[in-house]
């Protein structure tokens, strides 16, 4: 896998579904609740210091893959 920093917010993925390659493309906006200054993410959460956002992208991208973020937590049946 090749990482490459970027100031744009841009980040792209490459799923493999059934064998075939998926590549996904999302920004960094993330849908956020709370109020200014200690906004949380809706859906995953980053860590504690609220630094590291690859675990929200991930999910955003994986939401894109599957349709919506409705559609990926609904795959799970709950």
């Amino acid at each position: 896998m090749i990482q490459k920093n970027n100031d744009a917010g841009i980040y792209g993925f490459q799923f493999y579904i059934r064998g075939k390659p998926w590549d996904v493309v999302v920004d960094d906006k993330l849908y956020v609740s709370g109020s200014v200054g200690s906004e949380l993410p809706v859906f995953a959460r980053s860590d504690a210091t609220r630094t590291m956002l690859w675990g929200p992208i991930l999910e955003k991208a994986w939401a894109k893959v599957t349709g919506s973020y409705a559609n990926y937590y609904g795959s799970y049946g709950s």
